[in-house]
């Protein structure tokens, strides 16, 4: 399970919404110079449930699964290239029934292939968003702050 951290910028009811720093949970991993989620540039924000009664400006630490984060990696970069990539196969194996030059019908069959794989990852990910899994759980508060 990776831990992060972050400050809480914002109290909405029982949520909480933590920047976090671009590197947190990422200063151990091989790939953090290719990864968008490693980039130097930009703060996360990420909305957490305040089960332990954060207030703005609170330093907090917070967890996410690493199966949900290996898990939404697939389905967010993988699963479409596998479907752009079957989507052209399969378009250029039906040329001849669509009666179609082979590129066309190759290309029509990547970009049908790629719309429906993003039309999954919205209904996938819709049914996960509120799974225990796939949410951070906050784990600590660290009160004696100078931020605060």
């Amino acid at each position: 399970m990776a831990l992060e951290t972050g400050i809480v910028k914002t109290v909405k009811g029982n949520s909480i919404l933590v920047e976090t720093e671009p590197n947190s949970g990422c200063s151990s991993c091989h790939a953090k110079a290719s990864c968008m989620a490693g980039s130097a540039d930009k703060k996360r924000s990420i909305w957490i449930k305040n089960t332990l009664k954060a207030e703005v400006g609170d330093p907090v630490t917070f967890r996410i699964e690493e199966k949900s984060v290996i898990y939404s990696s697939v389905l967010l970069y993988l699963f479409p290239v596998i479907m752009l990539i079957a989507g052209l196969i399969i378009g250029s194996s039906y040329h001849k029934v669509l009666d179609l030059d082979k590129d066309i019908s190759s290309l029509s069959g990547g970009i049908i292939a790629l719309v429906l794989s993003f039309l999954l990852i919205k209904f996938v990910s819709d049914r996960l968003k509120n799974k225990k899994t796939f949410l951070p759980v906050l784990t600590g508060i660290e009160k004696n702050s100078i931020n605060k």
